[in-house]
């Protein structure tokens, strides 16, 4: 009988230790398992972080072009060279208020875009906003006279002040433009 508990003793020892085995085996790979479940949970997060930061970089980029865009358009409009189109055009007062709406429309595009993407550039294109009322107002002085029949010419205040003010906004959305490039710059160089 020795033999048979012998044997049976044998096999259950056997048995504890196939099943020791399995349980370290399977407490090894359940830690493994885990290691790796965080690396790669790890490493999605870092993708993720990364693909948000390009594509926030690159929508950015976009936004600034567009604000860019904007700022050279309303530029042109209320440059020297536009007023002087505008006045030789003998363009209507109506005209002019459709054009110079349509013109604020731009602006505040301009400055809700500034406002998210380059506060730095946010207070100049403000003035640059401010300026825009104020050449509307000296240049629809000037076409209210002109259409009276009134002589117009560059002596008369209204007329110089919508020029003077043409100077100014073509000054302040170079230094507007130079802000924004400033931004992208920096925008590009963080992602």
């Amino acid at each position: 009988m020795d033999a048979i508990y012998l044997t049976t003793l044998g096999t259950l020892a056997g048995a504890a230790c196939s099943l020791l085995a399995v349980f370290i085996t399977s407490k090894t790979q359940i830690a493994n398992q885990q290691v790796g479940n965080r690396f790669q949970l790890e490493l999605a997060r870092e993708k993720s972080s990364f693909e948000l930061a390009s594509k926030s970089a690159e929508t950015a980029a976009a936004h600034l072009a567009t604000a860019h865009k904007l700022l050279s358009q309303i530029a042109r409009e209320f440059s020297v060279t536009g007023f002087n189109i505008m006045w030789t055009a003998s363009m209507s007062v109506d005209e002019f208020n459709a054009k110079y709406m349509a013109l604020c429309e731009k602006a505040d595009e301009l400055r809700m875009i500034v406002d998210f993407y380059a506060p730095d550039a946010a207070e100049i294109c403000e003035k640059i906003y401010n300026h825009m009322s104020a050449f509307r107002g000296s240049f629809t002085n000037v076409l209210y006279l002109f259409h009276a029949g009134e002589k117009v010419d560059s002596n008369l205040s209204c007329f110089q002040k919508a020029h003077d003010v043409a100077m100014e906004i073509d000054e302040k959305a170079a230094f507007a433009k130079n802000r924004l490039r400033d931004s992208f710059k920096l925008r590009c160089a963080a992602a």
